[in-house]
């Protein structure tokens, strides 16, 4: 467990809040520790400062987790990529659990069983959306994108949200009515 101080978040940063002291976070019931349970909960909210790149430069890497499909050789593969560039979740035709089922590890079933088990398996991450962009647009191609689209996987990312400067509560002494 991360233990960390009450932190304003940006979309860059985290740093102290200047304005706050104890007596705030008592009065406002804010906690002066809080443990983060859930490291990614700054891209899910979309808050997470995104890596942009240069304009012009491909491939793109304005993304928080990128999925890919291709073939290597007598096989199909499909990976979660995250903007770290670690793979979170593979799917391939190489298993044996997935292989064994399969007529053929290159055709169009195969590019649907293997989108099915992808996206179960990003789902079991906790991970509901992410950036899809194909390399083709052959019938393999979009039997992949129709699997993860019936598994309820959206093949875009949330936007960023623009950084805005919060202050806790509201200070009624000093606020006129209207």
């Amino acid at each position: 467990m991360i233990r960390r101080r009450f932190f304003s978040v940006t979309a860059n940063a985290c740093y102290p809040l200047p304005t706050t002291t104890k007596q705030d976070m008592k009065k406002y019931g804010v906690s002066e520790e809080f443990v983060n349970r859930n490291p990614r909960n700054l891209e899910m909210l979309g808050i997470a400062h995104k890596r942009r790149g240069w304009k012009f430069q491909a491939p793109r890497k304005d993304f928080y987790h990128e999925l890919t499909l291709y073939r290597e050789g007598q096989h199909t593969v499909a990976k979660l990529i995250h903007s770290s560039g670690k793979c979170i979740v593979r799917a391939s035709t190489k298993e044996s659990a997935i292989s064994q089922q399969l007529p053929s590890t290159t055709d169009v079933n195969a590019c649907y069983n293997i989108g099915r088990v992808i996206a179960h398996r990003c789902h079991q991450v906790g991970i509901d959306s992410m950036m899809f962009v194909p390399d083709g647009s052959g019938e393999a191609v979009k039997r992949f994108e129709e699997a993860l689209l019936s598994s309820g996987i959206q093949l875009e990312e949330i936007d960023e949200e623009p950084y805005r400067d919060y202050e806790i509560g509201t200070d009624y002494d000093t606020a006129s009515p209207s």
